[in-house]
């Protein structure tokens, strides 16, 4: 009967982080690769299985300080493997023309979890220059 149980118990834990391990939004990169002053820059991101990019009102939302650009995404999430149904997929996302310098890419994303909580991640962060 113990054997059952801890069975059990090890099967749950694997279901548990092999659907975390199918999640992934991941910031690629910057393209083009060494963009010219006054063209269109946009990020390549990958998203799929138990995450997505989605299309909602106001999003993505594009700041700017000085040098530093960020980028907030509208995403989901799921940790239910049985809901893990989103195809894998990359998109270019532009965010802005910019003049001679360098500047750094911080790319987040806004997901509401199981819980009805707003969380808020970094995908990555990516320098480049113009």
């Amino acid at each position: 009967m113990r054997m059952k149980l801890l069975a059990g118990l090890a099967s749950l834990v694997f279901l548990a982080l092999s659907s975390a391990a199918q999640a992934f939004i991941t910031l690629d990169a910057i393209v083009p690769d060494s963009p010219m002053e006054g063209e269109s820059v946009a990020v390549r991101v990958s998203a799929g299985l138990c995450d997505s990019i989605i299309e909602a009102d106001g999003y993505p939302q594009i700041t700017q300080s000085g040098n530093s650009i960020r980028m907030l995404l509208a995403t989901t999430y799921t940790d239910d493997i049985i809901l893990c149904n989103s195809e894998p997929g990359t998109v270019d996302l532009p965010f802005g023309e910019f003049s001679a310098g360098t500047y750094t890419l911080q790319l987040d994303r806004q997901y509401v979890d199981f819980f009805g909580a707003t969380i808020v991640e970094t995908v990555g962060t990516e320098g480049f220059a113009v």
